[in-house]
C-alpha cells in the first residue's frame, strides 16, 4: 500500500445559495412580488393602456428578481454596483493622510468602518498582549503568531496525524463557550535581502550546528543561500480567535470585570489553543502585542516596509504605533486597491475542491512563487440544531425549485441534484457527531504595480488547485480588510 494512502482526503460541498422559496432569496421574492402585484392591480383596474404601461415596467423588474448571473442573483449584483458607484461619486473610495491633522496615539488609524469600530486594548498578559474589540458586534479578537514545519516534507503518517489534529482543533475551539469565529491567515512576503543567510547563521549557532559540525554541508547551504537565483520569502501564520463578549459576560465578571476580566477570558483561549495546535504540527510563538499588530497591518498596506520592521523586530525595538499602522494613501477601484507602495486584488473563494482531495491541497497556493499574498480561512461554529434547520430549509428550497422546473417542463439542473447529495452527506456527518461549521476563504495578492499584479494573480490562479476564485468587484477595500488584516473582520 502506498504510504500516502493513509493521508485523509475529502470533498467539499457546494456553497451555492439555494434560496428561500422557489429557489429565490428573500430580496428576490420581494422584487418579484412587487412586479406581480403591480400587474394584478393593472389587470383589475382595467384599461389597455394602463396594462401595457405597467407590463413594460413589471416585466424587467420581475426578470431582475429571477435572473442569476454567474450563480449570483442579478439583483444583488446590481445593488452592489450601485453602492460602489455611489461611494466613488461621494469620494468614499479615496483616502489620504493629512499631516497637519492630529491623531490619537494608541488608536487604530485605518480608513472606513474598521478603524471606527475596532479598539485595541492592551491586557496584562504575555508582556502586554492586544485584544481587538469591535464596538458594534462586541466581539473581542486575539491574534496569535504560529510557526510550523513544511507539510509537504512530512512523512505520510505525520501528515495524517496533523490532519486529524486539525479536525480536533476545529471541533474543540469552535465548541468553546463564546467563540464565534476562527481565522487562519497564511501570509507569504518577499524577505529582506540576506534574510535567509542571517536566519541560518543565527539558528545554526544556537543549535550547535554549522561549519564546526559539517564544513561540507555548511558550504552547500551557504552556496544555495547566496546564489543569484535564490529568492527569499517569509511565511507568517497568524490565528485570529474571536469571542462574543455577550456570551461570556459571566466569565468576564468572575475574572475581575472590565479589561482585566476580558484579558483573563482571552488568555484562557490562548492556553487552550496551544496543545491543539501542537497536534496539527504548529507551535504557538506568541500572542501579538499592540505594536506587533500595528506592524502586521503596516506590512499588509506597505510591503516595502519589511526591511525596517524586520530590523526593529530583531533588535526588540518596534516603535510603530497603532496610529501609524494604516496607509498614507488608499485608492479603491472596482477591481483593485492601491496603497502606499503596492497594488492589491482580493478574492473570495467561492468553491472548494469538489472531488476527493488530500490534505495539504493549499500548499501550492501558500508556498509556490515569490509574490506577496495572504490566504485566509475562516471557520464559524453553528449549533447543531441550527445546522439541521438550515438543511431542512435548503431541502424545501430544492423541492420548490423542482416544482417550478416541472411546471415549466424543463430539466432540473445538475447543480440541484448535486446539492441534494451534499445535504444528505452533511446530515450524515451531523448524525455521526461532527460539529456544524460554516466556512469561507479569502485571498489577497499584492504587487508593486498593476503589471506585476497581473502576473502574480495569474500565478495564484494556476496554484489554486480545485478552488474557484472570484474577484470581489466593488468590494476591494472590504475584501482586503477581511483577507489581509488580522482583525477578526469579515464580509457579510
Amino acid at each position: 500500500m502506498n504510504t500516502d494512502d493513509i493521508v485523509p482526503a475529502a470533498a467539499f460541498p457546494r456553497l451555492d445559495r439555494q434560496g428561500w422559496l422557489w429557489g429565490l432569496s428573500k430580496p428576490q421574492l420581494i422584487v418579484v412580488g412587487v412586479a406581480v402585484a403591480g400587474l394584478m392591480v393593472a389587470t383589475f383596474a382595467g384599461g389597455t393602456a394602463i396594462l401595457a404601461t405597467l407590463t413594460l415596467w413589471t416585466a424587467p423588474i420581475a426578470t431582475l428578481g429571477i435572473v442569476q448571473i454567474d450563480h449570483r442573483p442579478a439583483l444583488i449584483a446590481l445593488m452592489e454596483a450601485i453602492v460602489s458607484k455611489l461611494r466613488r461619486m461621494l469620494g468614499a473610495t479615496d483616502y489620504v493622510v493629512r499631516p497637519e491633522q492630529p491623531v490619537t496615539m494608541g488608536e487604530l488609524n485605518i480608513p472606513g468602518a474598521v478603524g471606527a469600530r475596532i479598539d485595541v486594548i492592551e491586557v496584562p498578559y504575555a508582556s502586554g498582549a492586544a485584544v481587538l474589540f469591535d464596538k458594534h458586534t462586541r466581539w473581542a479578537s486575539i491574534a496569535i503568531r504560529c510557526e510550523s514545519s513544511t507539510f509537504d516534507l512530512a512523512a505520510a503518517d505525520d501528515k495524517a496525524g496533523r490532519t486529524w489534529g486539525y479536525a480536533r482543533l476545529a471541533s474543540a475551539v469552535l465548541a468553546h463557550e463564546g467563540v464565534v469565529r476562527v481565522a487562519v491567515m497564511a501570509r507569504t512576503t518577499p524577505a529582506a535581502a540576506e534574510a535567509a543567510t542571517a536566519y541560518y547563521t543565527t539558528t545554526s549557532t544556537a543549535r550547535g550546528a554549522g561549519a564546526m559540525v559539517s564544513p561540507w554541508a555548511h558550504d552547500q547551504v551557504m552556496a544555495r543561500l547566496t546564489s543569484s537565483s535564490a529568492r527569499d520569502v517569509e511565511r507568517d501564520v497568524i490565528v485570529v480567535v474571536s469571542v462574543d463578549t455577550n456570551k461570556v459576560r459571566p466569565l468576564i465578571k468572575d475574572a475581575g470585570k472590565g479589561n482585566i476580566g476580558l484579558g483573563h477570558v482571552m488568555a484562557r483561549e490562548v492556553t487552550a489553543l496551544g496543545p491543539l495546535l501542537t497536534e496539527c504540527g504548529v507551535r504557538t510563538q506568541r500572542w501579538l502585542t499592540p505594536r506587533e499588530v500595528a506592524a502586521t497591518i503596516r506590512l499588509a498596506y506597505d510591503p516595502e516596509a519589511v526591511s525596517l520592521l524586520e530590523r526593529q523586530a530583531v533588535q526588540g525595538s518596534l516603535t510603530l504605533d497603532l496610529a501609524d499602522a494604516g496607509p498614507v494613501i488608499l485608492r479603491e477601484h472596482p477591481d483593485r486597491l492601491e496603497t502606499d507602495t503596492a497594488v492589491h486584488q482580493s478574492f473570495w473563494i467561492r468553491q472548494w475542491p469538489r472531488t476527493l482531495t488530500k490534505a495539504g491541497f493549499l500548499s501550492n497556493l501558500i508556498c509556490e512563487g515569490d509574490y506577496t499574498r495572504t490566504l485566509t480561512q475562516v471557520f464559524m461554529p453553528e449549533p447543531v440544531t441550527q445546522t439541521a434547520k438550515n438543511i431542512e430549509s435548503k431541502r424545501l428550497a430544492i423541492a420548490s425549485r423542482r416544482e417550478v422546473d416541472a411546471r415549466l417542463k424543463r430539466p432540473t439542473p445538475f447543480e440541484v441534484t448535486a446539492a441534494e447529495h451534499d445535504l444528505a452527506a452533511q446530515e450524515e456527518e451531523l448524525n455521526e457527531g461532527f460539529a456544524g461549521i460554516k466556512w469561507t476563504g479569502y485571498l489577497s495578492v499584492s504587487a508593486p504595480n498593476t503589471e506585476a499584479l497581473g502576473v502574480a494573480v495569474s500565478a495564484a490562479t494556476m496554484s489554486a488547485d480545485g478552488l474557484d476564485l472570484r474577484l470581489l468587484r466593488g468590494q476591494q477595500a472590504a475584501g482586503f480588510n477581511a483577507a489581509a488584516l488580522p482583525l477578526g473582520w469579515g464580509l457579510s
